[in-house]
């Protein structure tokens, strides 16, 4: 919650209930707060999403007609980050996703 930008509603409660001590009338986010010492300015704030879902994507999703082909436009990709999929769909979601973020950086899921 001390995240939250200071545009949301509950961004001044949360900061109040952090930063002051209380004595009386202590609501449980006091005590969640010094219970676990959480200091707001500890924390960076997370800026909300700005795009709404029929907005257009900033990435761009290629399907190959071939192995070889596939092969191939991976290698010639020089994008920042390459996210590839096995397209499983098993239970809805992804079987096998790799993202290489850069040269020896690969993550596996």
């Amino acid at each position: 919650m001390v995240t939250l930008p200071q545009s949301h509603p509950l961004e001044k409660h949360v900061t109040q209930a952090a930063n002051r001590s209380v004595k009386s009338h202590q609501v449980p986010l006091h005590e969640v707060m010094h219970a676990f010492k959480v200091c707001p300015s500890d924390f960076e704030s997370i800026k909300p999403c700005t795009r709404g879902p029929k907005d257009k994507h900033t990435f761009m999703v290629d399907i190959p007609s071939s192995k070889e082909e596939a092969k191939l436009e991976a290698v010639a990709d020089r994008s920042e980050v390459l996210v590839f999929s096995d397209g499983s769909g098993h239970e809805g979601g992804i079987g096998m996703q790799q993202c290489s973020t850069g040269v020896g950086q690969r993550s596996n899921h």
